[in-house]
């Protein structure tokens, strides 16, 4: 079911269940470590990819293979991120780059990035992409193998409702499987063949599948609600279901542009707030952000007294 989530073309033996987001992270990164290039990723990345990405280059740094680079920045004046930017970085030091580490949509935007054309244009240059789609899944339509995507992770608890702590998931392509027959680089009993697991051989027998890439055995207790939100989600066409999405979110942003005062133009000083997500719903999924004038923790504490549950990120 997980795969139907992902893409008509998925194959369930390219989706994992295991460990968390920031684990997955690490278990797919090991795969280009000892590459003697860079790892590229947008300066507004989810603070866990900066933290894992450091301890990449702490741990390996030493050794001479890898270095780390901050490149991709907002423009001053600016909250979104340029794809022309990372395309033109792309292509200008694709040579040096061995990994970009991408989301599918940026955590604290809301912007929605195109898979397609940055997976092929980093192809184009001999870079492999891993996605972060934390903050995409189920919230907007993927297609990975439809748009040739190798890598990606992300988590069950925000738009899959599964719960504080969920377990993560990670997508490896068949493709990619074939070509890298050498992975993982770091292996546990559980990626073992299922066939000669408990033959307890002294050489590791590789799953045929992206469960290869287990450690260890996975909690019922965590894969319960993922199930319970399959499920449901099964039961509904995806296509309505993103519809319904659609027309929520705008209605939220009417309400809040037309009732309210905000604006998408965040150089207005004359509005009480601003909302940092793209005007454009393609380039957007459910999530508007919001950009307070005043403290925002203020206006933080009286929505939650309200019974309204928001997620603050300093500093507005």
């Amino acid at each position: 079911m997980m795969a139907d989530v992902v893409g008509k073309r998925t194959q369930p033996e390219e989706i994992v269940f295991m460990n968390g987001l920031t684990v997955n992270l690490h278990l797919l990164l090991v795969i280009v470590a000892y590459m003697p290039k860079v790892l590229l990723f947008p300066w507004l990345s989810w603070d866990t990819n900066h933290t894992h990405a450091d301890r990449k280059r702490a741990v390996l740094g030493r050794r001479g293979h890898w270095s780390l680079t901050h490149k991709v920045f907002t423009p001053k004046g600016e909250h979104l991120l340029r794809e022309e930017d990372i395309l033109e970085l792309i292509e200008n030091e694709g040579d040096t780059i061995a990994v970009l580490l991408l989301p599918g949509i940026q955590y604290y935007t809301g912007q929605r990035f195109n898979v397609k054309r940055l997976t092929d244009a980093a192809r184009s240059k001999g870079c492999l992409v891993l996605w972060d789609m934390a903050h995409a899944v189920c919230n907007v339509e993927l297609k990975l193998n439809e748009w040739g995507v190798d890598l990606a992770v992300w988590c069950t608890y925000k738009y899959m409702n599964s719960g504080p702590g969920s377990m993560g998931v990670a997508f490896v392509s068949s493709a990619f499987r074939k070509t890298n027959p050498q992975l993982p680089a770091l292996r546990g009993w559980w990626g073992n063949h299922p066939k000669t697991k408990f033959v307890m051989r002294p050489q590791f027998d590789p799953c045929p599948s992206a469960d290869v890439f287990k450690l260890s055995n996975s909690s019922p207790l965590l894969v319960g609600p993922i199930m319970a939100t399959l499920e449901m989600f099964k039961e509904i066409k995806e296509s309505d279901r993103l519809r319904k999405q659609f027309l929520l979110t705008g209605y939220l942003e009417f309400l809040l542009t037309e009732e309210l005062g905000a604006s998408h133009d965040i150089s207005d000083s004359t509005r009480p707030f601003h909302i940092l997500s793209p005007d454009d719903p393609s380039q957007r999924g459910s999530q508007l952000s919001i950009h307070l004038a005043a403290q925002p923790h203020i206006t933080h504490q009286e929505l939650q007294r309200r019974g309204v549950l928001c997620d603050l990120r300093m500093p507005s």
